[in-house]
């Protein structure tokens, strides 16, 4: 959460006073889990979030929090595909797995159970009979001990050994579970643009790849923020969620504001009104996150002065110096 900017922009920080303004962030997180700074302030960014989870950069601005021990909520199983091949020679059933998740984040093994079919009297197998079952004690309606039949049918193959039916991919619905999860359709995806996943060509069934959209709850494991001051979770189930955006402000004359210490500052008539959005938009800058400034002065404004008070010290070096004269010359009159 260390974080700096790229370009012009400062942070907006919240204070018992007000708002505040600040170039770098060397930000934690407090007992409720909001980013603040060590001065107490509250990081400002947008937090609301649309239909898709997706956080929307505008509105009102609030305190940036990231609770302790977070859960990313399940994702049920929409859509799944397999890859594989069906050995146009064989004679025997080909059987294949897949997991699936339910809306409780509970896993599900399905099984899928082709048993080829010569239609066309060539002695290879252009069609199989496919049969997608899982156990009866985990499907509501289902027996204990006996597979729960989800959707049954048929692929065909044409003489190259490429998928012609069926000639869409294939929607079941499974109509609840006994652990209480809702019911759920299911998309079985069987082409890839307009190639089939599924071939029928002399050699070994096999199955080359498979994957499905959904997955269980998770914990979150890390933090990323982005260039546009996007602040993602990372979860163990591998799910990326936006959790809130920081928000940067610009102003008219930055040269305006007033020191408030703590390298913080705030708006003045001079300085003229904030302007506040997200990050990289608007001629604001990027977002450097785990990085921080080393300064946030007006170098040429900093030599300048520096100049003056060397030339003050040499005036002044002078000054005694001739004095120290004067005083020799005095005790010379003397003796």
């Amino acid at each position: 959460t260390d974080m700096s900017i790229q370009g012009r922009g400062f942070f907006v920080l919240q204070s018992a006073d007000g708002l505040t303004y600040a170039r770098a962030r060397n930000d934690s997180n407090n007992a409720d889990g909001a980013l603040v700074s060590s001065g107490g302030e509250f990081v400002q960014g947008f937090t609301t979030k649309d239909t898709n989870g997706n956080v929307v950069d505008s509105g009102a601005l609030s305190n940036v929090t990231i609770p302790s021990g977070l859960i990313a909520p399940p994702l049920a199983t929409s859509n799944f595909f397999t890859s594989m091949n069906l050995n146009a020679n064989y004679a025997a059933p080909f059987a294949t797995t897949t997991a699936i998740y339910d809306s409780l984040g509970a896993v599900h093994n399905m099984t899928m159970t082709f048993t080829p079919a010569d239609t066309d009297a060539t002695l290879g197998n252009d069609a199989w009979n496919y049969e997608i079952t899982m156990d009866g004690a985990e499907v509501t309606g289902g027996t204990p001990g006996t597979p729960e039949t989800l959707n049954s049918g048929v692929v065909r193959f044409d003489p190259d050994g490429r998928l012609i039916a069926p000639a869409a991919n294939v929607t079941f619905n499974i109509a609840g579970f006994t652990n209480g999860a809702a019911a759920q359709d299911i998309e079985w995806r069987l082409f890839d643009g307009t190639d089939g996943l599924l071939t029928g060509f002399a050699g070994t069934s096999a199955v080359t790849s498979t994957n499905q959209n959904g997955y269980g709850s998770g914990e979150l494991r890390s933090l990323l923020i982005d260039q546009t001051g996007l602040v993602s979770g990372i979860f163990s189930n591998g799910a990326s969620l936006q959790l809130a955006k920081v928000a940067l402000a610009s102003f008219n004359n930055e040269n305006g504001l007033l020191r408030n210490g703590q390298n913080t500052f705030v708006e003045t008539s001079n300085s003229g009104s904030a302007t506040i959005g997200a990050a990289a938009t608007g001629g604001r800058g990027a977002v450097v996150s785990g990085a921080l400034e080393l300064s946030n002065v007006d170098i040429t404004e900093e030599f300048t002065d520096l100049i003056i008070s060397q030339r003050g010290y040499q005036a002044n070096s002078r000054v005694i110096t001739t004095a120290d004269e004067v005083i020799q010359e005095s005790l010379n009159l003397k003796r």
